[in-house]
């Protein structure tokens, strides 16, 4: 056999939704600038910045 394999379909399946849905999300975004003014001629400007995000989902299912 040269590495190919042949699946046969699957037949009644049932899936079902019971019990209840959780989901979670949670997003954070935060930002600091900080302007130098050193000189008349020089100025300068610094950024820093963060990014967060977090999801969690859960639910029961039931297959026959």
């Amino acid at each position: 056999m040269n590495g190919i394999r042949q699946f046969q379909p699957v037949s009644g399946f049932t899936s079902s939704f019971e019990g209840q849905e959780v989901t979670k999300f949670q997003t954070m975004l935060s930002a600091l600038n900080v302007n130098v003014q050193q000189t008349k001629n020089l100025r300068l400007k610094f950024t820093a910045s963060a990014f967060s995000t977090r999801e969690s989902e859960r639910l029961d299912v039931l297959s026959e």
